[in-house]
């Protein structure tokens, strides 16, 4: 992690890094990864509007223990939904 005075001086690093990132290389290759991505930016689409939402979302089955499984690790809930489905989102967090 670089070590900075102010997120001022961060930007400048970061953009410092990108060109010359730009002008790099890639081994066996004639053209700098600038070059590649100015030929390939008109191909590129805009962004969806919305927002893309990774999780994963299941619904295991509340066994008589008041257990559900989820990624082979159980986990207690409320007995009151014994027999029926809970929601689970997974997310990186």
């Amino acid at each position: 992690m670089p070590e900075v005075n102010s997120l001022d001086d961060l930007n400048e690093r970061i953009q410092g890094w990108e060109a010359a990132d730009e002008a790099r290389r890639i081994t066996g290759h004639t053209n700098t990864i600038g070059d590649d991505f100015a030929a390939e930016r008109p191909l590129l689409r805009p962004l969806p509007a919305e927002a893309f939402d990774p999780r994963l979302v299941l619904h295991p089955r509340v066994d008589r223990s008041a257990m559900i499984t989820v990624r082979m690790v159980r986990y207690s809930v409320p007995a009151h939904l014994i027999g029926r489905r809970a929601r689970v989102s997974l997310r990186a967090s």
